[in-house]
């Protein structure tokens, strides 16, 4: 199985065309938000939910399988040649958990969207005022501090909730958006950690050898 291209990044923020419209104010940007909203979504890729994330395992071959493979027969050039088909894989299976990722993400818009315009469009105001997506970019963009811890964080356990505490679909939508950032967060961090001591081991096999090798050339001095 090929790796997938990667989607363009995409949020759950409405457009903001929709205010631009003629007609009543308040009609106008219920009707066209409903549209925009639906719109929008349509162009997405419609995943089914995401079970497993197995298939990530299956990456495009380097070398053509229905040809001689040339390995060396080397034991230091052998484990070389391992150890560079292991970042190959490494980084296709990464690619292949962002695409399973990214169509979750789409996946959940997509439902939730379709759930709202079936509810009916909201007066809700579609999208953030522009100064506040400049702050947030900005935010996003600023350099690392070094003394901050950036992980996530263990959420604590919520409070029991009344039935009229249910939370609006937007604000389940964001929480089952942000579950979904966490868990892939923390299925990159256990993948690079298996592939890291995976590459850690064989390149201590081919140090070792190494040396042997060197050893076995200098022969006892005269």
């Amino acid at each position: 199985m090929a790796a997938r291209p990667l989607a363009e990044p995409r949020s759950f923020v409405m457009d903001l065309d929709c205010l631009n419209s003629s007609g009543p104010p308040e009609e106008s940007v219920k009707s066209t938000f409903a549209v925009a909203q639906t719109d929008r979504h349509s162009k997405l890729e419609r995943f089914p939910p995401l079970m497993s994330l197995a298939p990530s395992i299956f990456v495009p071959l380097v070398e053509d399988i229905t040809k001689p493979v040339d390995i060396p027969r080397d034991r230091i050039k052998r484990l070389e040649w391992m150890i560079n088909a292991m970042d190959h894989h490494r980084d296709g299976v990464r690619e292949n958990m962002t695409y399973l990722f990214i169509g979750e993400r789409d996946r959940i818009s997509i439902e939730a969207a379709e759930e709202e315009a079936r509810a009916g469009a909201t007066d809700t105001m579609p999208g953030l005022p522009p100064d506040e997506v400049d702050w947030i970019i900005g935010n996003m963009e600023a350099p690392i501090q070094p003394e901050y811890d950036y992980s996530v964080l263990p959420q604590p356990m919520n409070e029991p909730k009344t039935c009229n505490d249910r939370p609006s679909l937007r604000e389940d939508t964001v929480n089952r958006l942000v579950d979904l950032v966490a868990y892939a967060q923390g299925e990159m961090v256990n993948y690079d950690t298996f592939m890291q001591n995976m590459r850690d081991y064989y390149l201590k096999k081919f140090e070792r050898e190494k040396q042997r090798m060197d050893g076995m050339g200098k022969g006892p001095e005269r």
